[in-house]
């Protein structure tokens, strides 16, 4: 189901997210960003990393874990985070936001926002290139 190369339903989405969290293995390949969100999903709870090579992978994890629409298509009301799942956002964030890949940030600006009062990217100064209030 992950490797599918078109979205998937609703209801399959939910399916795949019943499966990530007792699948250990990862699919070779997730060509489609909302699979990719919904396994993301399950990672941290299994101490993993989330999969991500984009800023929007990384929204659309924060999308996941509050529950909210993986495709962005309507706006998430982001939860409070736990420590550990901020931490594993903000370093995920870290990690691919480069100036090459922040070209999506515009689209989502106020997401960002609202995701960046979640994070409390403050706690992490390790972590510079994690401020989502820097993304602009």
């Amino acid at each position: 189901m992950a490797g599918s190369e078109t979205p998937l339903a609703e209801e399959d989405l939910a399916a795949l997210r019943l499966l990530a969290a007792s699948c250990a293995d990862e699919p070779e390949r997730i060509p489609v960003r909302e699979n990719r969100a919904v396994l993301n999903e399950a990672r941290p709870a299994a101490g993993r990393p989330p999969l991500v090579d984009t800023v929007t992978d990384v929204l659309r994890l924060a999308c996941a874990l509050s529950g909210g629409d993986v495709t962005l298509a309507t706006p998430t009301r982001f939860r409070s985070f736990r420590r550990a799942e901020r931490r594993a956002l903000l370093r995920a964030l870290d990690a691919v936001a480069t100036p090459a890949k922040l070209g999506d940030v515009p689209r989502h600006r106020e997401r960002w926002k609202r995701l960046g009062e979640r994070l409390h990217p403050h706690e992490y100064p390790l972590l510079p290139r994690a401020d989502p209030r820097l993304i602009r």
